[in-house]
Parts: structure tokens; sequence; C-alpha cells
């Protein structure tokens, strides 16, 4: 699988990070037991600029979105997904910026082939911004176990106010429309 909006490469664990806020709503929690505040964390894209989540807050006007995802085809399934379903025209790209944060500690043999197409690829100013967890431990610092895809929406000062996980999407690994509107209308609150 390949992901036609950022890279030519075949997909592998993603993590999108889009800058939302959230006024007033409560934490979704599909499941899990996420990640309450925004990890510290200090990343390279594949240009090799670093980035911290301080530097991502602080870009943010009303927050973030984070999808956590592994290197398998499933799971680019479902960031692919997300990606294309948030991302439409009425995406608020002033007050969000997606991240995609790849977790390459899972992507096994395909590693230096997918880090070589997210270079040949990479741009630096164009959404989704690419970003490279080489341990995974940034994937462990949201309490997001392997083999799972979760989004996460905090709020401007790093607090999780909404999570989807597995258990929103359907049996081709897709969100679901249900699953879609809730992040919508979060992401709607969060830009009133």
């Amino acid at each position: 699988m390949k992901c036609n909006l950022c890279c030519k490469w075949p997909m592998v664990g993603l993590v999108v990070v889009g800058l939302v806020g959230l006024a007033g709503s409560s934490a979704l929690l599909a499941g899990g037991n996420y990640v309450q505040k925004l990890p510290v964390f200090k990343l390279k894209d594949p240009g090799d600029t670093e980035h911290s989540q301080d530097a991502v807050l602080k870009t943010a006007k009303k927050g973030l979105v984070v999808v956590v995802t592994i290197p398998n085809a499933k799971h680019g399934t479902q960031q692919s997904s997300w990606q294309s379903k948030l991302m439409k025209k009425d995406w608020p790209a002033e007050q969000f910026n997606m991240i995609m944060l790849e977790d390459l500690s899972q992507s096994g043999s395909v590693k230096d082939k997918a880090l070589d197409g997210m270079k040949k690829n990479f741009k630096p100013e164009k959404q989704p911004l690419l970003l490279i967890d080489y341990t995974g431990d940034v994937r462990k610092s949201f309490n997001v176990p392997q083999d799972t895809t979760v989004l996460l929406v905090f709020d401007k000062d790093g607090q999780l106010v909404h999570a989807e996980d597995e258990q929103s999407t359907n049996e081709e690994s897709q969100p679901t429309p249900e699953a879609v509107q809730r992040v919508q209308k979060v992401i709607k609150n969060l830009t009133k």
C-alpha cells in the first residue's frame, strides 16, 4: 500500500499529529489507558530537522491531533484512511498541523526501504510533517501498545481530550464513519 498524500513508499506505522484545541470537551477514551498529557519528545524529520513536543505545541493555535500507528499494511490502511478523511478541503490548516510520526522500530526488513522512501519524497513545507521514531519510545510514551492504531486529540495545553482506537474501525481496518464524525466534531468545537 502506498500513501499518496505524503510519500510514495509502502505504508508502515505512522503517527498523525494535527494542531487543534478543545474548549470544555471531555475525553472519550475508546478502551485504552492512553497518556493524559502530551509526552516529551524530540524527533527528526526525513530532512534531519529536529522537532520537539514544545515546538509542536508552540505552533499550535488550538491543540493537537495525534494518530499513533505501527508499520504494517493493516495499520498503514488505518493511518492513510484517517489522514484522507480528516484532511479534506475543509481541513482547518490555519489551526491544525498534521504530523506523521513513523515508528520504525517495528518495521523489520522494510525499515531501510521505508526510510529511503521517506527521505526521497519528503517535502518539509507540506502537510503532513513526517517525524521518525527509530526506537518506538515515543509510541510507548503515548501508552499505545504494539500492533495498535490510536487517534488522540490534545488541547492547546497538551491535555488529552478525545481518543479513537481500533474499536473505531471496520473489518477493512478503516475508521468507521461514526468515528470520523466524532473526531470532526471535536475539531470543529476546538476551532470555534
